[in-house]
């Protein structure tokens, strides 16, 4: 048999959305959803680079971009895993009361490029927004393009079941589908959500006949056998289970009493590669097939779970290379079955939404199922203090600017139950594009770290050759507190400078603390001076030669690192202007810092001249690098990155 093509759905979508010259509606809808890959691998994809987001810059765009494409993602409430997510991606976690939220569905919708008119295309998957659903397990999908009244009113029904609180504006989306008026029943699409939709096996007892084959990764504790009892009108059926690391979820014991009645077999679908767990789902009964997100389970057939399905009734033919099974695989009758992919739900579980209205400057948290006389704190990921102590059903907070630089970057949460995990989820935002405050680098290392990523004006490969400043590499490493690995210059390119003097600043400022706390005017109110005087006269002492050795005397002193720029602006390398121009205004920044009137010691004169003298030098050059900057360097960018100085130089 000729070998088949193998598409992976990220690629299907991407042409899928390639298609669109402007899309109005991109939704998701998953079971597990990890955020962080969902950035990385599915939005940076979409807009055309197959990388992460690495910067300001680019998150900035990718907000954008979800905003345009108006994305959005449904998930269920206890399925989100780990894993920071740094884009605003509006998601709404789904409560189950009876199952699990498990639908894998993709909707696209907008104007398509060559036919200049507005199509909406769905996929219907058993893959997770997940790197195993989308790289590591073998899964499988459909995609059609919505034509027919039958499936547009089965779909407008479902995202209206989806979006019963109105949260996520589909109107548009929902309106261009009720304007298709074509009869063909070819495809159809089902689904299940809270008792809404139609059962699948209420579905087969009314539509179908014939052989059965039934691929799925998962079944019930009990096995297939109960479910094919309510499956009345089949013939033959073959059931296809995936390999489970060693075994399959079934107990041996149901597969040989299933043997035992007349035209039930079991087969093993081939796979090449057995490190990658088959965790397709898929169903032929009769000339139907089923394609889409429904294990073999009761909780799924009976519509316990929300799921959804594409049909096809088009007779095309169905074809699986398969294997004998063996005998060997199946779970011992003592053992539990591991149905990942269908977390038991707890009715009694909690349920939390927290949502950022940036127009109202209102947090809201409505929360469900807490236990009274239990206490339940609230904290966003990445900070230790609580942001709610006692929560409780509905809190409303103000939005401080201390909360504000929180959410722009950290957009999960996580609920405890005294102290113990009890639930996590992801914050919604709203209203971001026109009342959300602009998200900026954090320092200047920070800015130059997206241009060096970003820029490169002459397209050279010699971006990061080596510039040597001095040879005393130990020393200069002690210095500035980096290191530098595999090479004996300390200094590969302007961006470990840049982070050495960031750190330089710090030892700085501890100087100047140590001098700022011990200054004798203000310690004479207390007798205790008297008696500490010589030990504060050393401190001071200290601390002061520390300055001094940060301008002139360390192989990573600012006056050697200053040298070292003359030198390369001397030589016109104009590639990296943007680069000194940042450290000349790192070096005006550190010399703002040492204190102009020291109190102590005879070299304090030298000490006044040596600073005025780099300051000069400074500024003349910073006035040089500056001309040649303002001829080559787009203003707008030179006008955002001098911003950028400017609020790390007041932080400081």
């Amino acid at each position: 048999m000729s070998k088949e093509k193998v598409l992976k759905i990220r690629d299907s979508l991407k042409a899928i959305y390639d298609l669109y010259e402007e899309v109005y509606d991109l939704f998701f809808t998953t079971y597990n959803y990890e955020p962080d890959f969902f950035d990385e691998y599915i939005v940076a994809y979409l807009m055309g680079f197959d990388r992460k987001i690495t910067t300001i810059g680019e998150l900035k765009d990718a907000d954008e971009w979800i905003r345009n494409n108006h994305v959005a993602v449904y998930y269920d409430k206890g399925a989100i895993s780990p894993g920071a997510s740094c884009l605003t991606v509006p998601v709404y976690p789904q409560n189950i009361p009876t199952g699990v939220f498990h639908p894998k569905v993709i909707v696209i919708y907008g104007q398509l490029k060559q036919r200049k008119k507005e199509a909406v295309y769905l996929f219907v998957s058993s893959c997770n927004l997940t790197v195993s659903g989308y790289g590591r397990n073998k899964e499988a999908f459909a995609c059609v393009e919505i034509k027919s009244i039958s499936l547009a009113e089965s779909l407008i029904n479902f995202i209206n079941a989806l979006d019963n609180d109105g949260l996520n504006n589909h109107n548009q989306l929902l309106d261009y589908l009720r304007t298709i008026r074509i009869k063909n029943d070819s495809v159809e699409f089902l689904w299940t959500y809270n008792d809404k939709g139609k059962k699948l096996l209420n579905y087969f007892e009314d539509n179908c006949s014939g052989d059965l084959t039934v691929i799925s990764p998962y079944f019930d504790e009990n096995g297939p056998k109960k479910l094919l009892e309510h499956i009345t009108k089949r013939k033959n059926t073959t059931i296809i289970p995936a390999v489970d690391g060693e075994t399959y979820n079934i107990h041996k014991n149901d597969y040989e009493e299933l043997l035992k009645q007349e035209g039930i077999s079991f087969k093993e679908l081939l796979n090449e590669d057995s490190s990658r767990f088959i965790h397709a789902k898929i169903i032929k009964y009769g000339e139907k097939i089923f394609v889409g997100s429904y294990n073999f389970t009761s909780a799924a057939m009976k519509g316990l779970n929300a799921e959804a399905t594409l049909i096809f009734n088009n007779n095309e033919p169905f074809s699986y290379s398969v294997n004998n099974i063996t005998e060997s695989k199946f779970l011992p009758d003592n053992q539990t079955i591991s149905n990942r992919d269908e977390a038991e739900a707890d009715k009694n579980s909690i349920f939390v939404i927290f949502t950022v209205q940036w127009k109202e400057l209102r947090i809201y948290i409505k929360s469900e199922n807490l236990e009274k006389n239990e206490l339940y704190s609230l904290r966003i990921d990445g900070f230790s203090e609580d942001l709610v102590s006692n929560l409780a059903s509905d809190v409303e907070l103000k939005i401080t600017t201390d909360l504000a630089n929180k959410f722009l970057k950290h957009k999960s949460f996580t609920v405890y139950k005294n102290n113990i995990c009890s639930f996590k989820g992801l914050i919604n935002e709203i209203d971001t594009e026109d009342y959300r405050p602009e998200i900026c680098c954090e320092s200047l290392n920070e800015s130059l770290k997206e241009w060096f990523i970003n820029y490169d004006n002459s397209n050279s490969t010699n971006r990061q050759s080596l510039r040597l400043i001095n040879e005393e590499d130990e020393e200069t490493e002690k210095v500035l507190g980096i290191s530098q690995e595999d090479t004996a210059d300390i200094f590969d390119n302007y961006y470990l400078v840049s982070k050495a003097l960031e750190n330089l600043l710090t030892k700085i400022e501890e100087a100047r603390t140590i001098l700022r706390e011990k200054e004798p005017v203000a310690q004479r109110k207390t007798e205790q001076f008297w008696n500490r005087h010589d030990e504060w006269e050393q401190e001071k002492e200290k601390a002061d030669k520390n300055l001094y050795g940060f301008l002139v005397t360390k192989p990573g002193s600012i006056e050697n690192i200053l040298a070292f720029l003359e030198k390369e602006h001397s030589e016109k390398q104009s590639k990296d202007i943007v680069y000194e121009w940042l450290i000349v205004s790192y070096i005006n920044c550190a010399i703002s810092q040492f204190p102009k009137n020291l109190i102590h010691n005879d070299g304090n004169k030298i000490y006044k001249e040596k600073l005025a003298f780099l300051n000069e030098k400074t500024k003349n050059l910073e006035k040089d690098i500056e001309t040649t900057l303002r001829e080559e360097i787009d203003k707008k960018y030179l006008d955002w990155i001098t911003a950028e100085f400017n609020k790390r130089l007041q932080n400081v």
